[in-house]
């Protein structure tokens, strides 16, 4: 962004940086184990699982193996979403794999011209999701102790994707020629270029949730967002409140908080944030669209969106099958 047009958004983010700063010096005792905590989240839950789904798109795309998936999925995916077939590997991967594989995966396809900035932007919008894995078994299983609403959560998450895929699939020009397969030049150390990309990717992911999670610590210790809870808590009730606002920043905190009040709106609301994915995930993946010149602004709004539609629908599936 240029620096005239966004001198307040610079200011505000030195000014929540200084006091994270300071804080993390004048109460070490209290930030240095938060950071920690982050670290061992990302190491014990997040490393193990994403670092092969890394490794293993990275050398599919590098060795040219998307082709035949990609001339499979052509035709529906260029009538539904204006994307390339390409797109239809990226969001499988995305649903198999969860945040921020899809994301990920775009700048790669991006880097190999396989896609433009525009098909980018719209593949953005369809292709970031959460995987079952988290959403079943973490949130739905273990957080509300019913299988039954991991699943409700799992599939009206999913059908919201499509729906932004399909209400953004109309942004920028096709290009025809562009998007077409592209002859792979013969590439050199394919194995090492894949596993070092992994791991400045994991390494990536892994410092996103680090910061975000003493971050929330930082936020929640000083109350700064408590007249925000308050209003909201006056609507939707303090706990659904607190987990919202919990949420925004740091997804599966704010599930966890939502999950102790389990009810229709609760579940809801935690599906809203899966969808979203909260601050953390969200400047993961921006960190990768940004490779692939996406619009990050349309990203962003397609996930707002996301948000809102994914938790109506939720709303209104799990008041009709009644799992509470």
């Amino acid at each position: 962004m240029k620096e005239k047009k966004t001198p307040f958004i610079k200011i505000f983010a030195s000014v929540i940086t200084i006091f994270a700063c300071i804080c993390i010096t004048v109460f070490p005792e209290r930030y240095i184990p938060s950071a920690k905590k982050g670290i061992l989240l990302w190491a014990n839950n997040v490393l193990p699982v994403l670092f092969p789904f890394f490794f293993c798109t990275a050398l599919l795309t590098k060795i040219g193996a998307l082709d035949d998936f990609g001339q499979m999925c052509d035709k529906p995916t260029k009538k539904l979403f204006r994307c390339g077939g390409e797109t239809a590997y990226v969001f499988l991967m995305s649903i198999i794999s969860g945040y921020p594989v899809g994301a990920k995966l775009i700048s790669e396809l991006y880097a190999e011209k396989r896609i433009d900035k525009y098909e980018a932007t719209r593949a953005s919008c369809l292709c970031s999701t959460s995987g079952p894995l988290f959403v079943i078994g973490t949130v739905g299983t273990c957080m509300f102790g019913n299988k039954s609403a991991g699943y409700i959560l799992f599939a009206t998450h999913i059908f919201s994707a499509l729906i932004c895929g399909k209400i953004f699939c109309f942004y920028g020009d096709f290009n025809k020629s562009y998007v077409s397969r592209k002859k792979q030049r013969e590439q050199k150390n394919v194995l090492y270029e894949c596993v070092y990309s992994s791991i400045i990717s994991i390494l990536v992911v892994g410092g996103f949730i680090c910061v975000f999670y003493v971050l929330s610590d930082i936020l929640c210790d000083f109350k700064i967002t408590y007249p925000l809870e308050f209003v909201i808590g006056k609507i939707i009730g303090n706990i659904n409140a607190q987990g919202l606002i919990k949420g925004l920043i740091e997804c599966t905190n704010g599930c966890s908080v939502l999950s102790k009040s389990p009810s229709a709106l609760s579940v809801s609301l935690a599906c809203g944030l899966i969808s979203f994915g909260g601050l953390s995930v969200l400047f993961q993946s921006i960190v990768f669209l940004k490779k692939a010149k996406v619009n990050v602004g349309i990203f962003i709004l397609s996930k707002i969106i996301q948000f809102i539609v994914s938790m109506l629908l939720c709303f209104i599936v799990v008041s009709i099958i009644n799992v509470f």
